[in-house]
């Protein structure tokens, strides 16, 4: 659910990485406009379907085809697990590394995360998005 009502945010602000932000986050936010509930549940279904349909065509792939490694598997993860789950997509991939100074940034929640329960409670109708679709399978807007 974070991931959809993020991208619907990121739609009214414009704002898709923080990298570029140009003024503070609360002034991108003052003025969102309440996100539709309905759309926000089928935004929720088509997602959970691309998921299971991308997720049944690694499964059916071996480990020399194949990584399961969901985004949030990574962005999580501390230091050395991220260094890793990456030797192995480099390794998978039969390229050379890129150093991880070209990529670190982007994989670091408080460098990379613009959303968190604060920014979430701009939504006007932020509760009623988290009664509404908030669940353990769809996860909640506060945690």
């Amino acid at each position: 659910m974070q991931s959809v009502v993020s991208v619907l945010i990121a739609e009214q602000t414009q704002l898709w990485k923080k990298w570029e932000m140009s003024k503070p986050l609360e002034d991108y936010y003052r003025n969102l406009q309440p996100l539709d509930i309905a759309e926000i549940q089928g935004r929720i279904r088509y997602l959970k379907d691309h998921l299971d349909f991308f997720e049944s065509v690694i499964d059916n792939r071996s480990t020399r085809e194949a990584i399961k490694l969901t985004y949030e598997e990574l962005y999580f993860a501390s230091s050395a697990q991220q260094d890793q789950l990456m030797n192995d997509v480099w390794n998978l991939l039969a390229i050379t590394p890129l150093p991880p100074s070209s990529y670190q940034n982007y994989a670091q929640p408080e460098t990379a995360k613009i959303n968190s329960a604060a920014t979430y409670s701009f939504i006007p109708n932020a509760e009623e998005i988290q009664d509404s679709c908030g669940n353990d399978k769809t996860g909640w807007l506060y945690t």
